[in-house]
């Protein structure tokens, strides 16, 4: 019972403080069936195991040819009914979800018209709309689910390509812009917007980052592809940035992909950075939804540039569905070698507020058909888990279990055909 008092008086500490535009509700009342308690789950990690979540797994081949050639390191998002993949080579692909079949390229690399910097993109469900950042500052590229090239429209925000966008409702979108990326002090913030102008701004965080200046710095180190996501989890498909300082304690740190904003239904959410609550945004105002214990693990936004290697959780990837909760996180994230930082995943069950984590890289181990372990990367507009299966892992599995492959079923053992030089597997789980 102190137990779950102490969480609970944190918790309202928590939110009761920040300083936010929050409104009073009863939340309160229900706060023990709202907090999702990493800290006591890490003093236990498990196996989690597809079949306690999941019920069927459907595998959809990639077309492949010389129009789509994918190649290792690729992300997946759904646009309505068709896949969307972005690769290392900075392509964009569209594919059928139901073939996997190729439809269209999307855009180039360019400072031209329809050129974007980089295809770290986001998808604006509503109007089936694809929004690039563009090489000129405080643009965003727009395409079509088509493949059409729908113009270039003005942010409300400078350094559109370190912000996280989301449609908020039918007429206005909202951005996230991380305090860090200005370099000056900042306070995140959330902006409303629309594409005429800019409707209005809010602080979320409650302390200031650490003072900052190029003067401190002493080199750039950034991360992609495989090796960002070896180090980072798929997050660190989007780029990961380091900057090291003068003071060997204080590095500046930006994960690009990180989950801020998401939708169950017709309710909306967002979580910041540094910030362990999860806000359901009504009204354009922020009300306490959950909380994530951390413990002795809480990253205190004012120590975010702090190289602290030992007890600390960033929380990077957040998908939820009616039923549960999913999420990924990095326990020392500033440890640039390596020797303390591990990787974790974990699910919340909304309705028995019971939290359960295991390290990301054993994913969720497959006893529904007994092929490779799960890995979601996004949730389809069905709330369709999704995730991505390379064609070399795939055939190292099967070489690796030949004495298993006969106990498998029919489409399981169908992707024994594929060579390792093909395109993904796309993996729908629910």
């Amino acid at each position: 019972m102190k137990h779950k008092s102490r969480i609970k008086s944190f918790y309202t500490a928590c939110f009761l403080g920040t300083g936010l535009f929050l409104s009073s509700c009863s939340f309160e009342k229900e706060i023990n069936n709202q907090v999702i308690d990493i800290a006591s789950a890490m003093s236990n990690p498990i196996e989690l195991k597809a079949a306690d979540y999941f019920k069927e797994i459907h595998y959809l081949p990639l077309e492949t040819s010389d129009d789509c050639l994918i190649g290792r390191g690729a992300q997946v998002q759904i646009i309505g009914d068709k896949i969307l993949i972005t690769t290392r080579q900075l392509q964009c692909f569209l594919f059928d979800k139901t073939t996997g079949r190729f439809l269209h390229s999307v855009g180039h690399i360019g400072n031209d018209p329809g050129g974007y910097q980089n295809t770290n993109c986001w998808v604006d469900q509503q109007e089936q709309q694809i929004y690039f950042p563009a090489e000129a500052d405080k643009e965003l590229v727009c395409y079509d689910d088509q493949g059409r090239y729908r113009g270039n429209w003005l942010a409300p925000v400078s350094m559109v390509s370190s912000a996280t966008f989301s449609r908020y409702d039918q007429h206005t979108m909202i951005a996230y812009i991380p305090g860090t990326i200005k370099l000056n002090n900042a306070l995140d913030s959330l902006c409303f917007f629309n594409k005429e102008s800019l409707e209005s701004t809010s602080a979320v965080s409650k302390a200031n980052t650490i003072p900052f200046s190029y003067d401190q710095v002493t080199q750039f180190n950034i991360y992609n592809g495989e090796k960002a996501m070896e180090l980072f989890g798929p997050v660190g498909l989007h780029g990961v940035l380091f900057i090291p300082t003068k003071d060997p304690d204080i590095t500046y740190f930006q994960l690009q992909g990180t989950t801020h904003f998401w939708s169950v239904g017709s309710d909306f959410y967002f979580k910041g950075d540094f910030n362990d609550t999860i806000y359901q945004v009504v009204d354009r105002q922020l009300h306490p939804s959950r909380f994530f214990h951390l413990g002795t693990y809480h990253w205190p936004a004012a120590e975010r540039m702090k190289r602290r290697n030992d007890h600390t959780i960033f929380i990077t990837d957040i998908l939820e569905k009616d039923d549960f909760l999913f999420f990924r996180y990095i326990v020392a994230p500033l440890d640039q070698n390596g020797d303390n930082r591990t990787l974790y995943h974990g699910m919340f069950d909304k309705s028995t507020g019971e939290t359960r984590v295991g390290l990301m890289k054993q994913g969720f181990v497959n006893d529904i058909d007994g092929f490779m372990p799960l890995q979601p990367y996004t949730l389809s507009p069905q709330q369709e888990c999704v995730g991505i299966l390379h064609a070399y892992e795939i055939t190292a599995w099967f070489e690796e279990h030949s004495d298993q492959t006969v106990r498998l079923p029919e489409k399981v053992q169908a992707l024994k055909n594929i060579d390792e030089e093909d395109n993904p597997v796309i993996v729908f789980f629910d």
